[in-house]
């Protein structure tokens, strides 16, 4: 078999080398062009059962499968324990390499780890080299984490494609189409969800002016608004609305007048050296 000579080395050589200046949308359309290429296996009916980042090739940044030492026809594979590497191999068979048949299913979750690397930049467990540790963590279920700045709808996608249910997996079809409707407006921050219109569009309404003086705030902005005086600050008509723990800052000889019960909360009004008067809008 001649295969094309890939110019950019493999995925993980890539991954090294330009990691920092891929951009996700360049990342989801690497992930569609490897699923494509298991999209035309299994259409043929043919596992590759070996599916990991050395075996994707790349060539003018374009992803290519490669290494069919292991691919098999569905109707000639047979149960087999040669190859593959364990932080990429369905846990399924690692429990289980005498007896287990790898099928569909086990490319599916070779794929969701190698989605995870491209939002990653690194390879899966690359603290630790003995393979057979490796092994028993995934077979324990362990997976690595999300990573900071992922869309939330890549990351539930290489989730379940690395289920450790082969029945809970995703077919190659589902895959492609889950790919070709990425949102890019939910991104994962640890715990947090994030909508990055809206931290956009609010970092855009709220501000301070080079005065110290907050213009144009939404009232959308949370509770909890603290606002402190010095010893020597007088604060007028404080209305009733504001919290009775609401501390009023500002600097040694301001005067903050007419405080509107529309104050959002989490908000530190601070007025300039020049002592300006803090007037807060709706």
């Amino acid at each position: 078999m001649v295969l094309q000579y890939a110019n950019n080395s493999d995925l993980r050589c890539y991954l090294n080398n330009h990691f920092l200046e891929l951009n996700w949308a360049t990342k989801v359309r690497m992930a569609k062009e490897i699923a494509s290429g298991v999209n035309c296996l299994h259409n043929a009916n043919i596992v590759h059962r070996d599916l990991h980042n050395r075996n994707i090739l790349v060539h003018d940044g374009r992803m290519m499968i490669t290494d069919f030492g292991l691919s098999k026809s569905l109707e000639n594979s047979t149960k087999s324990i040669v190859g593959g590497i364990c932080a990429y191999s369905d846990p399924q068979y690692l429990q289980n390499p005498f007896l287990y048949k790898r099928d569909k299913p086990s490319d599916i979750y070779s794929l969701g780890v190698l989605f995870w690397e491209l939002s990653s930049g690194v390879p899966p467990f690359k603290n630790i080299t003995d393979q057979t540790e490796i092994s028993l963590r995934v077979i324990a279920g362990q997976r690595e984490s999300p990573v900071n700045g992922t869309p939330m709808d890549f990351l539930n996608l290489y989730n379940n494609a690395w289920d450790g249910n082969p029945d809970l997996r995703p077919s190659i079809a589902e895959i492609r189409d889950k790919l070709n409707n990425i949102a890019m407006d939910k991104i994962y921050y640890g715990e947090d969800i994030i909508n990055e219109h809206y931290m956009v569009q609010s970092q855009h309404d709220t501000f301070l002016n080079e005065q110290g003086i907050i213009s144009n705030v939404q009232v959308t902005i949370p509770s909890n608004l603290d606002i402190v005086s010095s010893e020597q600050d007088i604060i007028p008509k404080v209305q009733d609305t504001i919290p009775s723990s609401l501390d009023i800052i500002s600097s040694e000889q301001d005067i903050i007048p007419n405080v509107q019960d529309t104050i959002p909360s989490n908000l530190d009004i601070v007025s300039s050296d020049a002592d300006h008067e803090a007037t807060t809008t709706k």
